[in-house]
This record gives C-alpha cells, structure tokens and sequence, in this order.
C-alpha cells in the first residue's frame, strides 16, 4: 500500500520540474532587475492542499473489504503527489524569503517539525481499545461510556 505514495511523490517531482519550475523561471525574467516574490513559489501548495484532504477522505471511504484495493492504493498515489507538492512549494518560499539565511531558516523549519511530531504523541490521548466482533458472538471488553472519558 506504501508503493503509490512513492509513485504519485515521483510524478509531482516530475511535473514540477518540467512545468512549475519552468513557469517560475520565466517569471524571475519578467521581474528583472528585482528578483520574483516568494509567494509565487506557494501557487502549488494552494492546489496541493485540498488534494490532500480529498485523498485522506477517498483513502476513508474506499477501506471497506467489499471495495477493490485499487481504490485506496490510488488515493496513496494522490497523497504522495500532494504532500511532495506542499513540501516543494513550502520549502521553496523559505528559500526564496530568507534568501541571504536559507540554511538557517530551512535547518529551524526542521527542528521545529521534528519537536512537533516529538511531542504531539506525548501529550495526545491514547486511543480507547475497543473489540470489533459480529453480532452472532458475544463483545468481551467492548467499549463502555467510562473509557471514552
């Protein structure tokens, strides 16, 4: 399940190499002598952004035995285009606004997306456990209203 992120990764790298790059570049020329607005750079991370949602919510609703495993797989590959996309477009504009600071401002975006995924799972709540069963047996350890809390 895992390939199609990787394929769908590799076509937006792809496609924003052959015409989002390009398209910026042109730009940069028109802007001469004064360098192009970093928030040229974000035009893709504004049609990658709800890509990524709909593929979070096509992945939910295609995860159903009955459906073909074709269905989620796709929406991986969409997932894979959008979160490369968001992070091409996202890390060009810290380039492009911190110019003279790339290296510092890209090595502190790091540090802070690591602290952030370091402690969201610390201070999150864990998952209630709960037992799938069919109707025909008995749930032992169900979920009752006290462990939500």
């Amino acid at each position: 399940m895992f390939v199609p992120i990787a394929i769908g990764g590799t076509l937006s790298v792809i496609l924003y190499v052959l015409i989002i790059n390009p398209r910026f570049e042109r730009l940069v020329e028109k802007c001469q002598p004064d360098s192009a607005p970093p928030e040229a750079r974000l035009g893709v991370t504004v049609i990658a952004g709800p890509l990524f949602a709909i593929s979070f919510f096509w992945f939910a609703w295609t995860s159903f035995p009955s459906i073909s495993f074709w269905a989620p797989m796709l929406s991986g590959g969409m997932m894979g285009f959008a979160i490369c996309w968001i992070f091409l477009g996202l890390f060009n504009y810290i380039v492009d606004a911190y110019l003279a600071v790339a290296a510092s401002a890209m090595a502190s975006n790091t540090v802070i997306r690591s602290l952030f995924g370091f402690a969201f799972p610390i201070w999150s709540n864990p998952a209630p456990k709960v037992q799938i069963c069919t109707i025909e047996e008995e749930c032992r350890g169900s979920v009752s209203e006290g462990d939500l809390d």
